[in-house]
């Protein structure tokens, strides 16, 4: 559950502060960052943590990871 709300933080799906409430508890905050997630992606917005959320999430946390790595590589000048 952490490593979930951990990649909401990342996303903008939660706050640090909200994390910091309850990290690793599937609570009201929590639950209504996944349906937004959910909803963006056009994934049922059930706020389940199915396979294809996880995926989705994964797919969007990967682009969001290379293209910081790419502005990092350019940031040097």
């Amino acid at each position: 559950m952490k490593e979930l709300q951990q990649a909401m933080v990342k996303l903008g799906l939660l706050t640090r502060d909200a994390y910091h409430t309850g990290p690793g508890v599937f609570g009201p905050r929590t639950q209504a960052g996944l349906e937004q997630f959910q909803r963006r992606h056009q994934l049922p917005a059930n706020g389940v943590f199915t396979e294809s959320t996880r995926r989705a999430m994964a797919a969007v946390l990967a682009r969001t990871a290379s293209s910081a790595s790419s502005s990092h590589r350019c940031s040097g000048f």
